[in-house]
């Protein structure tokens, strides 16, 4: 468990003066889910990685790397919707590729991030500090216009759209990760499905949560349900995440 100690040491900030509106394409997951958009009841919170701070690795101090993670944080309704989302790792890889530097490897990575870093770790202090006691009723997790083309790939191969565009809208479809998955691998059951979204960069950091935090969150399981916006003449059409835990 991570402390304010080490969100402030990791030279975290928090801005929190964001607008506080649903987007159109989540309205029918919105309220599927019972998620509330009251402005009472929800918290559109940034927190970005913009300070110097000493690396535990060797302790000399570090230039901040501008990653940033912003959620939409409802504790009421018990749902986290992830919009934008870039780690350190990722932010600095960017900046030397856009300064054509060699990348870096896992290990000296390792030295140029906080202790404090993963998508998961951050959201859930957020999710935390907000929730309080409440924090073990966390029951779904929305992922909000995904555009990493390693996730999309993933699911345009579950869809068999490598030739066109994934276009379902809400309700979209839902993969349920206890069904069973396919023993020789010569076919794709919703299970197998289920466990590639899983797999996936914006699937990763939920298992990493589910797992850090079974004192709080207790068994859970997964639905996974995947759908698109409505508007198919758009030249990038969003991709949609819900990620619903389930208890036995």
């Amino acid at each position: 468990m991570y402390t304010q100690k080490d969100f402030d040491s990791g030279g975290w900030t928090v801005q929190d003066d964001f607008p506080r509106d649903m987007t159109g394409d989540l309205k029918g997951a919105v309220e599927a889910f019972q998620i509330s958009s009251s402005p009472d009841d929800l918290r559109r919170i940034e927190t970005t990685q913009s300070k110097p701070f000493t690396n535990q690795k060797d302790e000399y101090q570090k230039e901040p790397s501008s990653g940033s993670y912003l959620q939409s944080y409802i504790p009421k309704s018990g749902a986290i919707i992830a919009s934008v989302n870039t780690s350190p790792q990722q932010n600095i890889a960017q900046y030397r590729r856009s300064i054509n530097e060699p990348q870096l490897t896992a290990a000296e990575l390792k030295h140029q991030v906080p202790k404090l870093n993963r998508w998961s770790d951050v959201v859930w202090f957020i999710w935390a500090r907000e929730a309080g006691n409440e924090a073990g009723n966390l029951r779904v997790i929305v992922r909000d216009n995904v555009i990493n083309d390693d996730t999309k790939g993933v699911i345009d191969d579950i869809f068999k759209t490598k030739t066109h565009a994934f276009h379902k809208p809400w309700p979209g479809t839902t993969f349920d990760i206890r069904e069973p998955t396919s023993e020789d691998g010569s076919s794709q059951t919703e299970g197998d499905n289920a466990r590639a979204l899983l797999g996936t960069p914006h699937g990763a950091g939920i298992a990493w949560m589910l797992a850090d935090h079974k004192r709080e969150l207790g068994e859970r399981s997964l639905k996974i349900t995947v759908f698109t916006g409505a508007d198919f003449a758009a030249p990038r059409v969003p991709y949609y995440m819900v990620f619903e835990l389930v208890k036995p």
